[in-house]
């Protein structure tokens, strides 16, 4: 029994050989059809791109046999890829084999005017499997839903009897957009730009768009929309290296340009079908770690220029600095200086680049640029008298501006356009033109201070005029409009169709700021006037919030100061960035300057005017481009106290100048400047050797290593003087600073007398940095065999 008992234990343990065999078995088919299932995945999204981008060709062919009329739809035998064509293109994005199109059109007649075609499109090709694919498209066409086919007038000048779809809506003419009146019935204009935000929920701007709408005005307030050209001007950053095989397949190819042909915009095509965009050899992507708008991928992808003259460019009329390259891209240091970026280890740097739809797909096109930039005369709001209560421009100046065949007026920009096209016999210019049509006036607008709850806000509106740098095939274009056998009336109307321009409402894209005009000099000054320039997300274009202007409290009777509003004349203002994206683009020849001049008249009690300003020197911080470093000036008289408010500086941003100290209670007494917030804190540029004791998976370890740190430059106040002038100031006792080495620090400068009007120079020098010290870390390390190095390291920061 003892023996045979055993036997049994012994027999019941582990597992047979047939159960794992079995479990083996199990695994290796559940593996297999994993494997499969990843496959079939991997091999379904290859097929959805493909079909994707073999739609785009289908529906694009589609929409060209549309545009191309009744009589132009004609059958087609399959066509493949042949000389750069767009089955090529399509081919070479989607990753398939083999794609050919073909069109297949036949004509049904009901009667002797009833008649139809059907149309059928069919393209095939090979997906990467080897597998035969296809993909149908199906449409009728009836010659009595087209129209006559015409650019922005109703002219054929090809003898093309082409049809198109007639698109009539109600005149798209909406507060703050201008039409332009090319014709006595035809008509351009661009929609009301809108902010292009990263997501819903994201109020980050990364780009603006707007619609060029060119249209034939009928009876009864409604249009036949002849074209709409899609537009988004993108701001960007992008980075060497992060392209080519570092995108989705099919953002990898780039692009030429695209162009304005004459009558549309399309993708420039080099009379050579082997020169490759320059593009294509830069690799640049968008920057990793940026939000930014999808479209930068096009953008940093495509904008890149060769230095060849016999193919078009992205920014043809750029004036290169001596020794630039012509496809030279910048970065700012941290003075906000333009710096070439660093091509060879991956350096990033700012583009800014204009996208139109072509053939229903995102394309980056050439540079636009502004002719002539200038504030429009804006109108009185309902319940209102005074003129610039609302942002829409007045009537008569709207007419002036953009032509009224109706009243007779030809309008500015139509005079202009003549002038820079060459149709016009004289030439008077730009400026001339715009003074005749009364569209400088008014010279000067009187605004209220503040009473009680009442601001008298008023809005100005600044209008860019565009005007593309013409192609070739688009002269040649302008040229056979002009000849004698289709122009045989008025010259500058036979060219208007073909000429790629457009205006646009800058107000909410502008940079706006406070100025007084001293010793013929404007000067930046926000003691008399308030002019909004922050982003707005709404863009009402009757109460634009950038240019926004009121009269401060404590400016005087008859104070006068200018709103000014200014834009660099590329895509880098349309995309609503401070500053341009290269040199010819960041000069102060590029920015585009208007004024309006105000002058503060009377309204309750006010103030009584008293005011000094005080001038910092010898502190970074205040001529960098950040905000959130500026010092503080306060100002104390007779136990009354008060903030000093700093002015713009000369390049746009809202760094302190001068302070200006308004609405003292009494000034020609004893008083004092308090000044703080004068620290500066920052990342050092260099590093150190740190040994600390840092945590990790085996507990506690000691770690060495190179870090860089935070420091904190501390500043004294070295002195300090009021007068008329420095030379001859009186100087002030400075006491010493509270919370000394800290954020927190400041100090009180004493003077026996502060007179009204005067200035207050005070000088600081450097006392000492101080280093940030490691409060806490983590350390890692790869393997067994490498050293420990730091992580997430926190800095102890004794200035807090």
């Amino acid at each position: 029994m003892v023996n045979h008992n055993n036997r049994l234990i012994r027999n019941g343990r582990g597992f047979s050989l047939i159960e794992v065999m079995i479990a083996v078995v199990v695994l290796s088919t559940g593996l297999l059809a994993l494997a499969a299932l990843q496959a079939n995945l991997v091999r379904t999204a290859a097929d959805s791109k493909a079909r994707s981008r073999v739609a785009a060709l289908v529906s694009s062919h589609m929409d060209a046999m549309r545009a191309g009329g009744y009589d132009g739809a004609q059958s087609m035998a399959a066509t493949g890829c042949a000389s750069g064509n767009d089955v090529c293109q399509a081919q070479t994005e989607g990753a398939v084999g083999g794609l050919t199109i073909a069109h297949e059109v036949n004509e049904v007649a009901l009667n002797a005017t009833a008649h139809y075609k059907t149309v059928r499109m069919v393209a095939q090709w090979t997906d990467a499997g080897g597998q035969a694919r296809s993909l149908s498209m199906n449409t009728v066409l009836s010659p009595t839903a087209l129209d006559a086919s015409a650019t922005l007038v109703d002219k054929d000048l090809s003898g093309d009897s082409s049809k198109q779809p007639i698109v009539r809506t109600t005149n798209p003419a909406t507060p703050g957009m201008i039409p332009i009146a090319v014709s006595a019935t035809d008509s351009t204009a661009a929609t009301n730009p809108r902010p292009e935000l990263l997501s819903k929920g994201n109020n980050s701007i990364v780009g603006t768009k707007f619609d060029v709408l060119t249209y034939t005005n009928e009876t009864g307030g409604n249009v036949q929309i002849q074209r709409r050209v899609e537009t988004t001007v993108v701001a960007c950053t992008c980075q060497y290296g992060a392209g080519g095989t570092n995108l989705p397949e099919i953002y990898r190819e780039a692009q030429w340009p695209a162009i304005w042909t004459g009558e549309r915009y399309d993708i420039y095509k080099p009379d050579s079908s082997t020169l490759k965009p320059p593009g294509a050899t830069a690799l640049t992507g968008p920057a990793s770690g940026v939000e930014q708008s999808p479209l930068c991928t096009e953008c940093c992808r495509d904008h890149h220029d060769s230095d060849r003259t016999d193919v078009a460019k992205f920014d043809p009329e750029r004036v290169l600095q001596q020794g630039e390259a012509v496809d030279s891209h910048y970065t700012r240091d941290k003075n906000g200086t333009l710096v070439l970026a660093d091509a060879a280890n991956k350096g990033t740097y700012e583009e800014s680049c204009r996208m139109i739809r072509v053939d229903g797909l995102w394309r980056t096109a050439a540079d636009m640029y502004s002719r002539y930039t200038a504030l429009i005369p804006t109108g009185v709001a309902s319940g209102k008298t005074a003129p610039a209560t609302t942002g829409v421009p007045d009537a008569t100046a709207a007419d002036n501006y953009g032509g009224s065949p109706s009243k007779g007026i030809s309008g500015f920009v139509k005079d202009y356009l003549a002038e820079l096209m060459q149709t016009a016999s004289s030439s008077v210019g730009a400026d001339k033109l715009y003074d005749d049509y009364g569209l400088n006036n008014p010279a000067e607008l009187a605004i209220q201070r503040p009473t009680g709850s009442t601001t008298d806000e008023r809005y100005l509106h600044l209008r860019g005029l565009y005007v593309d740098h013409l192609e070739e095939k688009a002269k040649e274009r302008i040229k056979t409009a002009l000849l004698p056998t289709n122009c045989p009336g008025n010259k500058t109307e036979c060219v208007l169709p073909y000429v790629p321009f457009t205006t646009v409402n800058l107000t909410e894209l502008a940079y706006w700021k406070s100025q007084v005009l001293k010793s013929g000099s404007f000067i930046d000054d926000s003691s008399i006037l308030k002019v909004e320039t922050a982003s707005s997300l709404t863009y009402n274009a009757t109460e634009p919030y950038r240019g926004r202007t009121n009269a401060l409290t404590n400016a005087n009777n008859t104070d006068a100061a200018y709103a000014t509003a200014t834009i660099t004349r590329s895509n880098s203002g349309v995309a609503v960035m401070q500053q341009g994206v290269d040199p010819d683009d960041d000069t102060v020849a590029s920015e585009l300057p208007d004024r309006q001049l105000f002058t503060v008249s009377a309204s309750g009690s006010g103030s009584n005017g008293a005011k000094f300003t005080v001038n910092l020197a010898g502190l970074p911080q205040t001529s960098d481009n950040l905000t959130t470093n500026d010092p503080s000036v306060d100002w104390l008289v007779s136990s009354n106290t008060g903030s000093c408010g700093g002015t713009l500086s000369s390049k746009q941003d809202d760094d302190p100048n001068d302070y200006s100290c308004n609405n003292v209670t009494a000034l020609d007494v004893a008083g004092s400047v308090i000044v703080s917030n004068y620290y500066r804190e920052h990342d050092s540029t260099s590093t150190k050797s740190f040994t600390f004791t840092c945590s990790s998976s085996a507990g506690d370890v000691s770690v060495t290593g190179n870090l860089t740190y935070p420091q904190f430059d501390n500043y004294k106040v070295l002195s300090a003087v009021v007068g008329t002038t420095k030379a001859t100031g009186v100087a002030g006792v400075p006491q010493s600073p509270s919370n000394d080495k800290k954020k927190t620090e400041k100090t009180q400068i004493d003077f026996t007398n502060i007179p009204a009007n005067s200035t207050v120079w005070v000088d600081f020098a450097k006392e000492e940095t101080i280093d940030a010290t490691i409060l806490s870390c983590t350390a890692t390390r790869q393997n067994a065999n490498k050293p420990w190095v730091f992580g997430n390291v926190t800095w102890n920061r004794p200035w807090e």
